[in-house]
């Protein structure tokens, strides 16, 4: 009734408009009643006639799944919950955490399965708790939001997550959302807890995430390489195993070995570079994490501090600058303001806006001479970095 009063006022209240409205439904509109036996006969006509037309999405049919085992009188609350799980790719995302965090409570480390196939198929039970789902989709969904109150370790705890949102898949989530979901406690108002003897814990699993992943992904460049991995780690942490020990021996000699050369040589491959500049970054001892992860989650740019244009820079050949323009040494994370205003400014420009950063490899820069950025000096802000990083990984 709300769309038609809506098209009436459009059309403004056409007696005509509406008369040929009426028409149309009674000559172009076909209701054909059907009889079902059951419920599920009910829902498998239900997905089969859609799938003549739109193609039904997996949170479509999940929610068909859950909605017909709700109680009428809970009903409209079943709406309003799935309503805040956001967007239909939003809550198939949802799904997917869960059906990781299911795999790992069952200790499962097989390889995984559609996700439409794991909650639907072969007489699958995991959707028949409604209850059950729903509140481990909320749990997920807020767990992804700032959780009460702010733990020490905050700083730390969303810079590295704002380091792994660079990751090029989205494996490394589900090792920290089974945490979370494990620990994590929702309260009546639908805010995600997480006790303070939890948040340090999270901070660990953080770090060693960071690890793993990007070391992994720089020297195999292939989500294959950490699937096998992440499932250990998963079950690992539902059934209150050291996850750390699955991380670590997952990571070979032969690794390290890559990765130390990777790093020597420079050539971290693109899809990883801006992870790699935002940890190296994170690693100097004298940061600020609260400020760095308020960047982070702000907006920010990666400063190519030799500028991307040339343009003769006082002594720099073309071949050097070529050479060093995407290294370690000349890359940093920057505010976006700031990254915007130097833009393809000489050095002694750039460095006013270093000054007031909160990045503290920007405002160490402010001490370089004028005419400082050589490739001398890009070469020892590499290698200061690459040390960083061989600590952070182990490596030396």
């Amino acid at each position: 009734m709300k769309a038609i009063d809506e098209w009436r006022t459009e059309t403004g209240n056409s007696a005509d408009a509406l008369l040929n409205l009426i028409d149309t439904f009674l000559d172009k509109i076909v209701l054909l009643p059907i009889e079902c036996g059951s419920n599920d006969d009910a829902l498998t006509i239900f997905q089969t006639i859609n799938n003549r037309g739109m193609l039904l999405t997996d949170a479509d049919i999940f929610k068909a799944k859950l909605y017909h085992s709700v109680p009428d009188s809970e009903r409209m609350s079943f709406i309003d919950d799935w309503k805040q799980l956001g967007t239909p790719e939003n809550a198939e995302r949802l799904f997917r955490v869960l059906m990781h965090v299911i795999r790992a409570e069952n200790g499962i480390t097989e390889k995984e399965i559609g996700l439409r196939s794991f909650f639907t198929a072969n007489n699958s039970k995991h959707l028949t708790d409604w209850r059950g789902v729903m509140t481990s989709l909320k749990k997920i969904n807020a767990a992804g939001e700032f959780w009460g109150e702010a733990p020490e370790n905050i700083g730390a705890i969303d810079s590295l997550w704002a380091i792994l949102l660079t990751y090029p898949n989205l494996y490394w989530n589900y090792p920290l959302y089974v945490y979370l979901h494990k620990f994590g406690e929702l309260t009546s108002d639908g805010e995600f807890i997480l006790a303070e003897q939890h948040c340090g814990e999270l901070g660990i699993l953080l770090l060693e995430a960071v690890k793993y992943y990007f070391l992994k992904g720089a020297v195999h460049n292939s989500v294959n390489s950490v699937k096998d991995t992440t499932f250990k780690v998963c079950v690992a942490i539902a059934v209150g195993k050291d996850y750390k020990e699955e991380f670590k021996t997952n990571i070979t000699t032969s690794d390290k070995t890559a990765m130390s050369a990777i790093l020597e040589d420079g050539n971290i491959g693109w899809r990883y570079l801006r992870g790699f500049v935002l940890l190296a970054s994170y690693l100097n001892p004298r940061q600020d994490y609260e400020a760095f992860s308020e960047m982070l989650w702000d907006r920010y740019d990666i400063e190519h501090i030799l500028p991307k244009e040339w343009n003769h820079y006082d002594g720099w050949t073309h071949d050097a600058y070529e050479a060093h323009l995407n290294t370690l040494g000349n890359l940093m994370p920057l505010e976006r303001a700031k990254n915007i205003k130097a833009q393809n400014e000489y050095f002694r420009k750039k460095k006013v806006f270093y000054r007031d950063s909160v990045v503290q490899d920007a405002r160490e820069l402010v001490s370089v001479p004028d005419d400082g950025w050589t490739l001398l000096v890009v070469q020892e802000k590499h290698l200061e970095k690459i040390s960083r990083l061989n600590a952070f990984f182990e490596l030396e």
